[in-house]
């Protein structure tokens, strides 16, 4: 016999089923994704996600509030006048002489315009940080972007310029 013999058909037929069989149960022990507790209980999920965006919303609503606290709410024609008034009465308290104040031209965003204002002063170093440090209160309506400070010709005083912006809420005014 020089051929050999194949065996009967059906052994490669239950090898094949056994082939799957082996596929099928790694898939489901493996690979298949298994359903999470939202989809076994959807009205909990739905209660969850409620809770979650009421809480996102209260956050949002503390957040708008802090950011209006610190914008002007005045039209462009009023905004000038009422930060040259706050600026002499900062510059004052801190023994200060305002010596010019140059407003550059606004930047609009979508719900807040930002004002850049160039502040100079004269006095002692010590009373340019207290102005500064004035300035940078929470409650202040008037953000620092920069300092510059030089020598002026007598002794200790300083002559700085203040770089800071005030917004004004185009939506509240």
């Amino acid at each position: 016999m020089s051929a050999s013999r194949r065996p009967a058909g059906g052994w490669d037929l239950l090898f094949a089923v056994s082939l799957l069989a082996t596929a099928a149960a790694a898939w489901f022990a493996f690979v298949r994704p298994h359903l999470s507790g939202a989809m076994l209980n959807p009205r909990a999920n739905l209660a969850s996600l409620k809770g979650e965006a009421r809480s996102v919303a209260s956050k949002a609503d503390g957040a708008e509030l802090r950011v209006k606290s610190r914008t002007w709410n005045v039209g462009p024609a009023m905004f000038g006048s009422q930060v040259l008034d706050s600026l002499s009465k900062l510059a004052s308290a801190s023994h200060l002489q305002l010596t010019g104040v140059r407003v550059g031209k606004p930047l609009k965003a979508a719900s807040l315009t930002e004002v850049p204002l160039f502040v100079s002063v004269q006095g002692r170093f010590m009373d340019v940080m207290k102005m500064v440090d004035a300035l940078e209160e929470p409650g202040s309506k008037i953000a620092i972007g920069q300092i510059d400070v030089a020598a002026a010709n007598n002794g200790d005083q300083v002559s700085a310029t203040l770089s800071v912006s005030g917004f004004l809420d185009v939506e509240g005014s």
